[in-house]
């Protein structure tokens, strides 16, 4: 046999092994550990679908706990503070309309599935349009390490947040600014804000890029989307979250999970002790005053001027051999063949350097949103030839594979060490096999420093977004060169 041949024998197995063993270890966390979890903020999303449905408004503090019960949807310790109510935008909860259709067991269990179907076509809609080097059965093996490493995942699916969603239309948005296609981007972008407010900074961006036509498809389709919003669930539905819940969302949280820097402005200004609880466990609205508000705007606006110092304006020009061409001339992101500029493989790290900051600068991020920035980690650690050569790349990998296990070790379990996200079943649950809650039980930062999780967090969360930001800074050298160089 052939040295090559051999090789490849060794290889073909030893990727697959690699592969199925990550897997099993992500299935078991995301999966099967929480099969029979409570699914918390699903189940309240999914009661204010059927309160819309029903012609009610969901918004209010203990708006839904009655139709929560009759639904025999969970109500213990939540509908009792701001942020177990329901909070988000009428288009979310109306996004969850067909599963109204279902008990709620069902549907929470439908819903798993359906993360895990979005996750899957999130991470093969990144890979297809980075076009990495690496041979299939490495590349597959690589992201399934890389997926199965990501431990916000587990937290997000258990509680049934909409992080994968938020993760497909991301990359969506994305595939269809490297395609050219106005339309797949702006309306991708559309439909993520109308669930989450936060993905919307990306029009703005592209407002700065001069992508006009994005702009204009991502205003239409959130103007589409909210007519018609108004017209199922009525103006005072609208008016409740507007007047009430919106402002007081704004002043932020001081709860452990909020990782932005929002929740350093609203600790800064909130007691030790309030209403009762240690500020970091509380979930109500926070007493924010004057000065926070200015300091939220401040830290907004000076973000904000960070990126228009480090993003350079104007559409980008695509080129082959220096020659102009087409968007759709080009096979998309095709790093490997070096068929595009640099500034056309930098637009990746643009991209979602713009979501981290949208993330640093909300008022609240929960630490399981950094899930939406899944592909930059795919593309750092699979598609090299998208970071610098020589020894800076040596520091790229290093800085988010720090920024990568910071965001998502140790997993919350709450001070008992039993990972209380997720509950018994008759299926498969063995949740001390996940990676993340045993270093939980190993360091017990949830368990005995709630104060340091915001620290970490935050942190890994600058790291990435500064490591991003040098990366677009040598993507605009005066030479661009061929990936790989330089």
């Amino acid at each position: 046999m052939r040295p090559e041949g051999s090789r490849l024998a060794l290889e073909r197995p030893a990727a697959v092994v690699v592969t199925v063993v990550a897997l099993l270890v992500f299935l078991n966390g995301s999966l099967l550990s929480a099969w029979g979890a409570l699914h918390v903020d699903l189940s309240i999303n999914l009661t204010a679908a059927h309160a819309l449905r029903d012609g009610a408004d969901p918004y209010g503090v203990t708006a839904l706990r009655e139709r929560a019960a009759s639904l025999g949807s969970p109500t213990n310790l939540i509908y009792g503070q701001l942020f177990t109510s329901y909070i988000q935008p009428p288009t979310s909860a109306l996004s969850l309309l067909p599963l109204t259709l279902l008990d709620w067991r069902d549907a929470t269990r439908v819903y798993l599935v359906l993360n895990h179907v979005f996750l899957l076509a999130a991470v093969a809609l990144t890979l297809s349009t980075l076009r990495p080097s690496l041979p299939l059965r490495w590349l597959i093996a690589g992201a399934a390490v890389i997926v199965a490493a990501y431990a916000q995942i587990n937290a997000s699916f258990a509680l049934g947040q909409v992080d994968a969603t938020i993760l497909l239309l991301l990359s969506l948005g994305f595939w269809g600014h490297v395609r050219g296609n106005a339309p797949v981007t702006g309306a991708a972008i559309a439909c993520a804000a109308a669930i989450k407010l936060i993905p919307g900074l990306l029009l703005l961006y592209f407002l700065w890029k001069r992508e006009y036509r994005v702009v204009l498809w991502g205003a239409g389709v959130g103007l589409a989307l909210l007519l018609v919003s108004l017209a199922y669930v009525g103006a005072d539905v609208y008016e409740s979250y507007l007047t009430e819940t919106l402002p007081a969302l704004a002043k932020g949280s001081t709860h452990y999970s909020n990782a932005s820097l929002g929740a350093l402005i609203a600790r800064a200004h909130t007691p030790a002790v309030i209403g009762g609880l240690p500020e970091m466990i509380y979930l109500d609205e926070v007493p924010a005053g004057d000065w926070a508000r200015l300091a939220g705007i401040g830290v907004g606006l000076g973000a904000l001027l960070c990126l228009a110092l480090v993003i350079p304006r104007g559409r980008r020009v695509r080129t082959v051999r220096g020659e102009p061409v087409e968007p759709r001339v080009l096979r998309p992101f095709d790093l490997a063949q070096g068929r595009q500029a640099q500034d056309e493989r930098m637009i990746l790290w643009e991209y979602y350097l713009v979501v981290a900051t949208g993330l640093l600068i909300s008022s609240v991020a929960w630490e399981f949103y950094v899930i939406w920035l899944l592909p930059a980690f795919l593309a750092a650690l699979l598609a090299p030839d998208l970071l610098p050569a020589g020894r800076w790349r040596w520091l790229a990998l290093a800085s988010f594979a720090v920024a990568l296990l910071a965001l998502n070790y140790p997993a919350d379990c709450g001070s008992s060490g039993d990972c209380y996200l997720f509950e018994a079943n008759d299926l498969f649950y063995h949740p001390g096999w996940v990676p993340a809650v045993r270093v939980e039980r190993m360091v017990g930062l949830y368990a005995n420093h709630l104060d340091a999780v915001l620290y970490l967090r935050l942190a890994a969360l600058l790291l990435l977004s500064g490591y991003m930001g040098a990366l677009v800074l040598w993507s605009r050298r005066r030479s661009p060169l061929p990936p790989g160089e330089g």
